[in-house]
């Protein structure tokens, strides 16, 4: 199921948290989405809002010292307060919610009869402002047909009661304009929707219920998706969103009569905080029939997804009108369809797909995926998450997956639970780097060899024992890549005119040209020929996309000479960008002094150097390797081939003689096997102690 592994393009965290700080849009804008999903406590801890979940919920000190203005923010607008006591809910405040826990009694669950049975939610047809639903427990296989709710929970601290026959039942603010949207006039609609149909203080249920939720989802047959930022959209957008559908040529030109507000607004629904949560991916790949609401009105999900295709092919046309983000929902989309075609994936290529979405509690991360895994796991919420993520890690060895687990393993900077062994991935790390395996030349990378994989697990201690050899020791590491880079026709550009002083644009030039200066003087302190016989220069600029290569060119050598030739004039087009402010109506006029080749290898380069540079860093070995390795890596970490592996690794030697798995590691000149050529006079297979 290769076609799984679609990249998530949304914006790493990284580059989000520069814009809140920089941009005035991104702040206020998405600010006040990401604030809708404020702070509950968790294991005695405070979990940040949905924005700095995507920092990878580092503590409120921290993020003080990042974003002084937005929590100042919080604390003024007065949301910034402990959430609610479980089982203690607040009095409902608001229009139509005049039902309160001290005017009706409080619903209480009642135990479901089998784990298969499903509590189902009947919407009582209404026209005031509260809302009233009953429930029908049914066995899944004798169910009536019944739809499926895909929406975000929103904050726990705003909350409406809703009617149960008579009872009263707290549900967040989100679900009740949900449930008033969903509502008829005149029948009852019956649909599934968890934080209703499952007893949430019921951590037993939760787990059964969880466990069932693919056979529910192919179960029901229709999915409706809730989206906040579609329930109220002006008359201009919705023409807008209708006119991007068209096809052929007329669309560039009927699209660039609109005006940048509708741009905006748009651009707002395709970044609703809905687009990333880890269980819509599972949600919308097993749906028998998609529905969006907007407006509250049903629009069939391939509108949406048309619009977003044209989106993406006219970038050019829209010259930086909006933040308009179209690929997060392609993405869902590229995933549905390999699922509809291909069934499930292995379990670590299902949980890859939701690696950088969101999920309130850490073993979300693993749960909400496994409708699209091919493998078992048992659901269990009383389970702690870092028991949960090692149990994982040992049954994907157990099922001879070790190298792959390997290559999901995060670099350690953004782990929430440190006290994971450093083998075992953390899922609800949000890396912001992309996985070597997932990019283009990975299918044809054997670095083993075809080494016969050995695996081993200690008892109770979480250490894995692997064998292979050390090919050298990293000597010299070079700086993070870190800074933004600009590309022809992106979405991402964000910053409005004139929004960063000369003073910024400089130090950025500065920032980018310091780390590419001091990666080619790293690559070039040894000489002028590489290992593998070829001119070391060309074997730098082929590190910088570990390998991949620009769709031009029926051979290895024109194919170096393209992405020599499209590095070369990403440089030039840096420079300019950099040079005239980052002024984006500038920058679209300076575009036009490239040719249409010319922006289509600088802008096809840099796209290759992010997805496999991005947050890594430069390295060279004592004896001249260049490669890319963790951030996290550090000068005397060993550069590994182990058995069965796709890819070089970094470890790093404990003073007990057992090994740190710092992460995956590109080495030019030894991905296809030639390691042990090139060691076969002092090749020493020995084992790697894990811990």
């Amino acid at each position: 199921m290769n076609t799984m592994k679609a990249e998530a393009e949304h914006p790493p965290p990284w580059i989000l948290a520069r814009r809140m700080r920089e941009n005035e849009f991104y702040r206020w804008h998405h600010f006040d989405h990401w604030s809708s999903l404020l702070i509950c406590p968790i294991a005695e801890r405070w979990t940040t809002s949905l924005l700095f979940q995507k920092i990878d919920c580092v503590s409120l000190n921290a993020m003080n010292a990042m974003f002084p203005e937005l929590l100042a923010n919080i604390k003024t607008r007065g949301v910034y307060k402990p959430a609610r006591e479980p089982g203690r809910q607040g009095r409902g405040k608001g229009k139509g919610n005049k039902t309160s826990a001290t005017a009706a009694r409080q619903y209480i669950y009642s135990s479901l009869p089998s784990d298969a049975h499903i509590r189902l939610i009947y919407i009582i047809p209404g026209v005031d402002g509260l809302i009233r639903i009953r429930f029908s427990t049914v066995a899944l296989p004798d169910a009536p047909p019944f739809e499926t709710l895909s929406y975000v929970w929103g904050s726990p601290l705003d909350t409406r009661f809703i009617d149960i026959q008579g009872e009263s039942l707290a549900v967040r603010q989100n679900l009740h304009n949900a449930l008033h949207t969903l509502r008829s006039n005149h029948v009852e609609r019956c649909f599934w929707i968890d934080a209703l149909s499952i007893n949430q203080s019921d951590l037993g249920e939760v787990s059964k219920q969880v466990a069932i939720m693919p056979q529910l989802y192919a179960s029901s047959w229709r999915t409706t998706v809730w989206l906040q930022a579609g329930a109220k959209l002006s008359a201009e957008t919705m023409e807008l969103l209708k006119t991007m559908t068209k096809s052929g040529e007329e669309v560039q030109t009927a699209i660039a009569v609109y005006k940048e507000e509708s741009w905006r607004e748009l651009g707002r629904l395709y970044f609703d905080p809905w687009l990333y949560r880890v269980w819509i991916i599972q949600e919308i790949a097993m749906a028998q029939d998609v529905l969006v609401l907007l407006n509250g009105e049903p629009w069939p999900w391939d509108i949406l997804i048309q619009a977003a295709t044209v989106a993406l092919t006219q970038a050019q046309a829209l010259k930086f009108q909006t933040i308009f983000d179209p690929e997060s929902l392609l993405r869902l989309e590229t995933i549905r369809a390999a699922f509809i075609s291909e069934g499930p994936a292995p379990i670590l290529q299902a949980l890859a797909l939701g690696r950088r979405s969101l999920a309130t509690l850490g073993v979300d991360k693993v749960y909400g995926l496994l409708g699209l895994s091919a493998e078992g796991f048992r659901v269990d919420y009383e389970e702690k998450t870092e028991s949960v993520y090692l149990r994982l890690a040992r049954a994907v060895v157990a099922l001879g997956g070790t190298m792959t687990l390997l290559n999901q393993v995060d670099d350690h900077i953004f782990r929430v639970h440190h006290s994971l062994p450093s083998w075992v991935p953390d899922w609800q790390a949000h890396p912001g780097v992309r996985p070597l395996l997932e990019t283009s030349a990975a299918a044809e990378w054997n670095a083993s060899n075809d080494s016969a994989v050995y695996a081993g697990l200690s008892a109770g201690d979480g250490q894995l024992h692997v064998h292979g050899f050390v090919l050298d020791a990293l000597d010299r590491i070079g700086n993070l890549f870190f800074e933004d880079a600009p590309l022809s026709g992106s979405f991402r550009g964000g910053c409005g005119a004139g929004s960063q002083s000369k003073t910024r644009a400089d130090y950025r030039l500065g920032q980018v040209f310091g780390r590419v200066t001091q990666w080619r003087a790293l690559a070039m302190r040894h000489g002028t020929m590489f290992a593998t016989e070829e001119a070391r220069y060309n074997a730098y600029v082929a590190t910088l996309t570990a390998g991949n290569v620009l769709p031009q060119g029926d051979s290895q050598h024109q194919q170096g000479v393209a992405e020599t030739r499209g590095y070369e004039l990403w440089c030039k087009v840096w420079t300019l960008t950099s040079q005239i402010n980052f002024d984006l109506d500038r920058i679209v006029s300076a575009y036009g002094t490239f040719s249409a080749d010319e922006m289509t290898q600088a802008a096809g380069f840099m796209r290759l150097h992010i997805q496999a540079a991005w947050m890594r860093r430069l390295y060279t070995t004592h004896q001249g390797m260049i490669g890319l390795c963790p951030s996290s890596a550090r000068r005397g970490d060993l550069l590994v081939i182990i058995h069965g592996g796709k890819t070089p690794y970094i470890i790093r030697k404990r003073k007990d003689g057992h090994f740190r798995f710092v992460g995956e590691c590109y080495a030019h000149g030894f991905m296809h096997g030639e390691a042990r050529a090139w060691k076969t006079g002092d090749l020493k297979v020995e084992e790697f102690i894990l811990q």
